[in-house]
């Protein structure tokens, strides 16, 4: 309901109003009368699809012009603002006071004003929807106010039938939740309101987004989360959306230059406590040939200052980041406590894809999955929106290892940005990676080839090591070879490697006199030796399989 000062009616101030600025609507003029009484006139008029009550006594009837704005509103929303049936009829009611030199109203949220009012099967509207009194003189409001105001009361009735001020996806968007009785929003998460009106409720933050909506042009610049929502459920807006909003929104990511959108599952570790779930990450797959270029976006427990690479760092910045941290060195169990405990920040980040794959698949083995999301041109703008506002935040809340981690800041995001709740929670009420992962599946475009990271490569091959090792056990060639330091090779990693870099010197010196079948063994068996955990045992592997590779090379 919109409020401003509440002045009694008088009929000096309805003549006046109509002699300035029009006649009253003639009932008999293009219209349908439905019902008549002694005291009261129901009629329709043709653009308008609820009826219109008229009180004889009072004689305060819509003008010409003001039929013609309800006409209009309706022209510019969308067809379910029809929908309603004989739910409600219009009435209006005059307050403005000629006499009164400044009749009008500076702040519409201030709760000692009424304009409109929702009563039973009504809406009244004031003439203060139309009008004011400024410096004693009758002005008309403009007609975007007028529409506004309008459509603020229609929407309170479109509420009543479909309740949407009560559904999780609209009550998200500014975190309304009920507390001891009492329902409030959560400032912490709150995208913010139109007007400051709609603080009062979830039924207020509707009526007044629906104002902003339906008739601001740069709207989803200040509401995306809220444009978004409105676009899917109710309808397209009655204006324009600008084509871009102020640089800061599109900093440090374009949204006109991401492509696609992926939400990864990595693959869990036993290696970390907090990441024995797996890990979630959003990938940004952005408008250039190489995808290694691309964006990943990380939510993530972070300790306060701590500083965190990101993948763009120069040299400089990387050994000054690096210093840094070991000077803040926290232990393993000292970081998981804090972090189940609430005591870390919840930092978002934008990194290189690169960097993370290294991370991922190399330094720790993990396996990537990754899915592709079908979303829309504009709900891939508006998710970008809000990742730019999270990363540019200085605070974005308390991480907490159960409640508030990787996998529930991209579910809740990846949902305001489509307006509907997909990502879902597990059976004991949690986000996860894997089951984010698993629920995403009404809205995948496509599934991408796992990329296997060390320890899924390494357990594959040993079968195929193990193989290959007793044929070169029977290869008068390699009888020099000591093979049992490759049974095992963490048990001696130095020992290993001079090993395999005896087979390859021999094989280098006799690739003439290997069978083709040979050659393909040795490469696979030098490979298995690149997926292995030890970084050094990998680096020299993988040094070792394009030196014997390029020997083996056909001339």
């Amino acid at each position: 309901m919109l409020k401003i000062l509440n002045v009694a009616p008088l009929l000096l101030n309805i003549l006046f109003l109509n002699l300035v600025f029009s006649t009253a609507w003639s009932i008999t003029t293009n219209s349908q009368v439905i019902k008549e009484n002694s005291a009261s006139i129901l009629y329709k008029v043709p653009g308008i699809p609820y009826s219109i009550k008229s009180i004889k006594k009072e004689s305060c009837d819509f003008t010409d012009r003001e039929i013609e704005l309800l006409i209009e509103t309706f022209q510019a929303l969308p067809e379910i603002y029809a929908s309603m049936g004989n739910q409600f009829h219009f009435e209006k009611k005059c307050l403005i006071d000629p006499k009164i030199e400044n009749d009008t109203f500076e702040n519409l949220d201030d709760p000692s004003f009424e304009v409109a009012q929702d009563v039973f099967k009504a809406i009244v509207l004031t003439d203060r929807v139309f009008s004011y009194m400024q410096d004693g003189k009758l002005k008309q409001m403009k007609e975007n106010f007028s529409k506004k105001m309008i459509t603020h009361e229609l929407t309170h009735q479109l509420d009543k039938k479909y309740n949407y001020s009560g559904s999780d996806q609209f009550r998200n968007i500014n975190g309304w939740k009920r507390k001891f009785g009492f329902i409030s929003y959560e400032k912490e998460t709150a995208e913010g309101f139109h007007r400051e009106q709609g603080s009062d409720n979830p039924k207020e933050d509707l009526a007044t987004q629906a104002e902003g909506f339906f008739f601001k042009a740069d709207y989803i610049c200040k509401h995306p989360q809220s444009y978004v929502w409105f676009y899917y459920w109710i309808g397209q807006p009655a204006v324009p959306t600008v084509a871009s909003c102020p640089s800061e929104m599109n900093t440090p990511i374009d949204p006109a230059k991401v492509k696609d959108v992926g939400y990864i599952f990595i693959s869990s570790t036993d290696e970390y406590a907090e990441s024995i779930f797996g890990h979630s990450l959003i990938r940004l797959h952005m408008d250039q040939p190489d995808p290694f270029e691309d964006f990943a976006i990380e939510a993530a427990g972070n300790i306060s200052n701590m500083p965190a690479l990101t993948g763009f760092e120069t040299p400089e910045e990387m050994e000054q980041k690096q210093t840094q941290a070991e000077q803040m060195k926290v232990s393993r169990l000292g970081f998981v406590l804090k972090g189940a405990s609430g005591l870390l920040e919840l930092k978002v980040q934008r990194l290189s894809y690169r960097m993370k794959w290294n991370e991922t698949t190399v330094l720790h083995g993990r396996d990537i999955s990754e899915r592709i999301l079908a979303l829309t041109q504009l709900q891939k703008r508006v998710l970008v929106y809000m990742l730019n506002k999270d990363i540019n935040n200085t605070s974005n809340g308390n991480y907490n290892i159960l409640t508030k981690n990787c996998a529930s800041y991209i579910a809740q995001v990846i949902n305001k940005a489509i307006g509907d709740d997909v990502a879902e929670k597990n059976k004991l009420g949690v986000y996860t990676p894997r089951n984010v992962y698993k629920s995403f599946s009404p809205i995948v475009g496509q599934d991408l080839p796992v990329m296997e990271g060390a320890k899924s490569r390494l357990a594959r091959l040993l079968p195929r090591r193990k193989k290959i090792i007793q044929i070169l056990r029977n290869q008068p060639l390699f009888s020099s070879v000591n093979f049992d330091a490759l049974e095992d090779p963490t048990e001696n990693i130095k020992e290993t490697v001079t090993t395999l870099e005896n087979i390859v010197s021999i094989t280098k010196s006799n690739r003439t006199q290997i069978s083709n079948e040979l050659k393909s063994d040795l490469k696979t068996f030098i490979y298995t030796y690149g997926a292995e955990g030890n970084l050094y045992l990998r680096r020299n592997a993988t040094d070792l399989y394009g030196r014997i590779f390029v020997a083996l090379k056909p001339k």
